[in-house]
């Protein structure tokens, strides 16, 4: 049986913003919650390399046009970006 999503107002927790900086917000009764905040952008990187795709040769279309990239940074080899201004 298909789920109706026309009044899920009632239904409604958390409100997600996904930044086009690649961050992301949580608001809950409209405070954030820094815990559930988690970069979208790394998140998929995660994701890439679990499936052997070095992100580092990635490039990253952002949703405001601009370009990002990743690079390893600190001790733990942690992945971080950096975006490109036009």
């Amino acid at each position: 049986m298909a789920t109706d999503f026309t009044n899920n107002e009632a239904l409604l927790t958390h409100t997600i913003h996904f930044s086009p900086n690649g961050n992301t917000t949580v608001l809950h009764g409209g405070c954030q919650v820094s815990e559930l905040q988690e970069s979208w952008l790394l998140l998929y990187v995660d994701f890439l390399v679990k499936h052997r795709i070095d992100p580092m040769g990635c490039e990253f279309i952002l949703p405001n046009g601009l370009v990002a990239r990743v690079m390893k940074g600190g001790a733990k080899g942690v992945y971080a970006w950096t975006v490109t201004l036009p």
